[in-house]
């Protein structure tokens, strides 16, 4: 399962009203949304990648042995739907599933969503199909040996003669109230980047977020921008920015990062480098394969 996007400019008022739960949006918050997918070419690659990404785990699921497995793919905000996936599943007579979100660290805000709306959809289809849920795989070895060496290449990327780049990990936010409800989303986040730090040998780190509502001061911070001005003003000339909470590129990155963050980094003087997305990584899908592994054994 993913997050889903539009997949021209034409659906992206749809899309948006999905999000909003039915709300229809204005004319100019539609119109925002729309410039910024046209500023990356008209949509975002999520959904492609998505499907690649179903595409190699079966590959690789069914090339080990250990069973027979389709892999159907679910959005949460457009087509395929989630409760379209579970309709597939449950007409193809599917008796076992592992429902496996393409994001590594749990909020039930997120990942417990996904997992609602599967359990709502079985229920209504009046199937018997028996799921297990992947919380979590934000501490997977295949994913941290990624991550940390996308992180290395990246701060590689600067030459011999720079100094040790400020490295900041991103994530998307979410109101802090969740961390007073003991929901684990910003403990694993820092779990996973203090790993890489410590593979890394990088003492000087920062999370960040992303996507944090205009005018909202009560969300997880602090915001990615600011973390980017912050390195400045401790005297970074050069920043790594690691969007270590998204597994593939989409809008957040190819246009918040790639594009409003290399703006702010040029304005205050700082060489920026993104880290490469997994995307269809063979380390990723490792890791996707382990845990439905994981999964289907317990």
């Amino acid at each position: 399962m993913a997050y889903g996007s539009p997949e021209s400019l034409a659906e992206v008022k749809a899309y948006y009203t999905h999000i909003r739960g039915g709300t229809e949006p204005s004319a100019a918050e539609v119109g925002r949304l729309v410039a910024r997918y046209a500023r990356i070419g008209g949509k975002s690659p999520l959904h492609t990648i998505t499907f690649e990404e179903a595409r190699l785990l079966e590959e690789r699921l069914n090339s080990a042995g250990k069973g027979n497995f389709k892999v159907y793919v679910g959005m949460k905000h457009c087509k395929p739907f989630i409760e379209d996936a579970v309709r597939e599943m449950a007409g193809d007579m599917v008796g076992k599933a592992v429902a496996l979100v393409l994001a590594p660290h749990y909020a039930k805000m997120s990942v417990g969503e996904y997992f609602r709306r599967v359990e709502e959809e079985n229920k209504r289809q009046g199937s018997t199909i028996a799921v297990s849920f992947v919380k979590d795989w934000h501490t997977n070895s295949h994913f941290i040996e990624a991550v940390s060496r996308n992180v290395a290449d990246a701060m590689e990327g600067f030459g011999a003669d720079a100094g040790k780049p400020f490295v900041i990990f991103s994530a998307h936010s979410l109101p802090a109230r969740i961390i007073g409800e003991g929901d684990p989303y910003e403990s694993q986040l820092k779990e996973s980047c203090g790993i890489v730090a410590d593979r890394l040998g990088i003492g000087d780190w920062a999370l960040a977020y992303q996507s944090i509502p205009a005018r909202a001061d009560n969300w997880l911070g602090p915001e990615i921008k600011q973390a980017i001005r912050s390195a400045g003003e401790k005297g970074y000339r050069d920043v790594v920015v690691c969007p270590i909470g998204f597994v593939s590129d989409h809008l957040e990155i190819l246009h918040d990062i790639d594009i409003e963050c290399q703006s702010v980094a040029a304005e205050n003087g700082i060489r920026l480098k993104r880290t490469e997305s997994l995307n269809t990584d063979p380390l990723l899908i490792e890791a996707l394969a382990d845990s439905v592994w994981s999964a289907i054994q317990g």
